[in-house]
């Protein structure tokens, strides 16, 4: 609460500095709190000598209405030109400390000059709002609306005889969420790492900034419970990696759990990964063969690959059996590596069979869900 009763002060006393610079520099220092800063600066100018700015600051929990410990009362001066925002309640501020809107948020602005003539409203810093918010300047005399976040000023005329074009009434701030820039899950699954009883699991996003949280949760029940294995906070890269190092043997299932900048919360669907004592001999060393089916699940195209601790020249006889055993794709290939089609198969579990066919010796088994 200090911090921002400090905050208040500082950028109230921004608002009387005539040097852009300086302002700038106070606005933006770290000390002032510990969160990081979101706002928005209009200025209202006749010309380069006369004008006048407002600050409106985004903070969580914060009210809409007037908060006389952290917004600051607009007073007006003597100056050609004169602006304040309005909190829900209609107190103007020159100071004002908003929470960003869930959906849609409407601030009020009062525009004042003392003669007629061309003016004009300029978003002078933007700093810190996510690219999720449009930041709209509606016209209700003209109109007229203007993005404020791809275009900075907004030119007008005010004649005195005429109230309509300048007060309380002309202009308002809409501030709103654009679905479009939302933060969208791309990928989510889960793969078994190589030669160790380990699970790679692996997500992309898109439209990503630094207000989504993840949580990685694994359910070894085939999905009544789940626990926390994982959690961190989006830094914007896109795509996110995080090993299990202790599976169990049998059914793993993961999932990731997102939590956006409105609290709202949303689940990807679950990837699966099985391990079996013969995976368990595999990760100890027992094996000279290693065998890894993925993704898991899988919509159209399953990889097969074996890893060889002494590759040699072999075929090996892949078949792919539903639950009750029945062979339904049986495919030879000379390659380590195999990539098929299964899009033709039934939602459900599968199970993948390898055997080395110059020695009929069985490389491995491990199964797979199909959606």
């Amino acid at each position: 609460m200090k911090r921002l009763l400090l905050l208040s002060f500082i950028l109230t006393l921004i608002l009387f500095i005539k040097d852009a610079h300086a302002a700038k520099t106070l606005v933006t220092t770290k000390f002032i709190t510990d969160e990081p800063l979101q706002y928005l600066r209009l200025q209202l100018a006749k010309d380069v000598i006369n004008k006048d700015e407002i600050v409106v600051l985004f903070k969580a929990g914060a009210s809409t209405k007037y908060d006389p410990k952290n917004d600051a009362i607009y007073f007006s001066g003597t100056g050609q030109v004169n602006i304040s925002s309005y909190s829900s309640d209609l107190v103007p501020l020159s100071f004002n400390i908003q929470p960003l809107p869930a959906t849609s948020a409407t601030i009020g602005l009062n525009v004042n000059t003392k003669t007629n003539g061309r003016y004009q409203l300029n978003m002078t810093e933007l700093v810190g709002i996510p690219q999720l918010f449009d930041i709209w300047l509606m016209d209700a005399y003209t109109k007229d609306s203007l993005d404020m976040r791809h275009n900075a000023t907004y030119s007008f005329i005010v004649s005195k005889i005429d109230s309509n074009t300048f007060g309380s009434k002309r202009f308002t701030l809409v501030i709103r969420q654009n679905r479009a820039y939302a933060c969208h899950l791309l990928s989510f699954m889960a793969n078994k790492v190589a030669n160790v009883k380990q699970v790679q699991i692996l997500w992309g996003v898109e439209n990503e900034q630094d207000y989504t949280k993840y949580t990685v949760e694994r359910s070894t029940d085939n999905g009544k419970t789940y626990t926390i294995i994982d959690a961190l906070n989006s830094d914007g890269h896109g795509t996110y990696s995080f090993t299990d190092k202790s599976p169990v043997t049998g059914q793993n299932l993961y999932r990731l759990k997102q939590e956006d900048i409105n609290n709202a919360i949303t689940f990807s669907t679950n990837a699966q990964v099985f391990f079996s004592n013969m995976d368990n001999a595999l990760a100890g060393g027992d094996s000279a063969v290693s065998l890894s089916v993925y993704p898991n699940p899988v919509s159209n195209i399953i990889n097969v690959a074996i890893a060889e601790k002494q590759p040699q020249t072999t075929t090996y006889n892949i078949t792919i059996t539903n639950i009750s055993g029945f062979p339904v794709k049986q495919v030879t290939t000379t390659q380590p590596n195999w990539q098929g089609e299964i899009s033709d198969l039934q939602t459900g579990v599968y199970l993948v069979k390898v055997i080395n066919s110059k020695d009929k010796s069985l490389i491995g088994y491990s199964k797979f869900a199909k959606n």
